[in-house]
């Protein structure tokens, strides 16, 4: 935790690092500004970009000290969760489609199943962010065929 007060100094983000993934993330813009979820968001690089907006903003990292200097940074964080990755899908804290848009952090090791389950997190697409390599996945249309499957199903139980 004492790598908090010098990890932004430490690991600063490129001056175009911003501007070029807006320019990736246009593909997977919704109408509405995106509700985000970012797993391993540390000090909250996804805020310190701009890329989205805080009140629409929820963070996990096992880093009470991280979400500490986070929350300094941005005090208008909608929701911040001080537990590990792991857990917090374990115990079923985010369901399907809750997200618009989720970042993972690739430092946080997840098991494949683990990896779908944040996959069906994201309602229009997954952003696995490995130091300044950001890989978009659009699971807009996994999102939609599971609702349509969910109201199938429901129609059938009738």
């Amino acid at each position: 935790d004492e790598l908090a007060s010098t990890w932004d100094a430490e690991h600063p983000s490129p001056a175009e690092e911003a501007e070029r993934v807006r320019g990736l993330l246009a593909e997977v813009r919704g109408a509405f500004p995106p509700h985000v979820l970012d797993l391993g968001c540390g000090t909250g690089r996804v805020l310190d970009l701009g890329l989205v907006s805080a009140d629409r903003y929820a963070g996990v990292d096992s880093s009470q000290a991280m979400l500490n200097l986070l929350v300094h940074k941005h005090p208008k964080v909608a929701a911040v969760y001080p537990t590990d990755v792991r857990d917090a899908l374990a115990a079923g804290t985010f369901t399907p489609g809750q997200f618009d848009w989720v970042f993972l952090d690739a430092t946080v090791d997840l098991s494949p199943a683990q990896h779908e389950q944040v996959s069906q997190i994201a309602r229009l697409a997954l952003i696995e962010v490995d130091g300044e390599h950001w890989q978009i996945e659009d699971t807009s249309t996994q999102s939609a065929n599971r609702i349509f499957e969910t109201a199938a199903a429901m129609r059938g139980a009738r």
